[in-house]
C-alpha cells in the first residue's frame, strides 16, 4: 500500500522523529520518521526520508530538507 494513503487512514495522530549525524564521509543526514497506528490498530514507524542538510547545522537548513519531505507526505 502507499505510504501516502497508509498515513492518511491511519487511527491515531502522527508523531513525527528526526536524528541528525554526520556520516563517515562527512556528510550531514536527517532520518525522518513518522509513528502511528494503523486501521488495524497496529503500530506503524515508517522511515519518511533520510536527505543531506547542506550548510552548517542551523534550524533554517534542517528546515529547508524536513519541510519538503513532510509536505510531500501531505502531513
Amino acid at each position: 500500500m502507499d505510504i501516502k494513503k497508509l498515513i492518511i487512514i491511519g487511527r491515531s495522530r502522527i508523531n513525527i522523529s528526526c536524528n541528525i549525524w554526520m556520516s563517515i564521509n562527512g556528510l550531514l543526514l536527517i532520518s525522518i520518521v513518522v509513528y502511528f497506528i494503523d486501521k488495524t490498530g497496529k503500530l506503524q514507524s515508517i522511515l519518511l526520508g533520510l536527505p543531506r542538510i547542506c550548510g552548517s547545522y542551523t534550524g533554517e537548513n534542517i528546515a529547508c530538507v524536513l519541510l519538503p519531505v513532510i509536505e510531500q507526505y501531505k502531513i
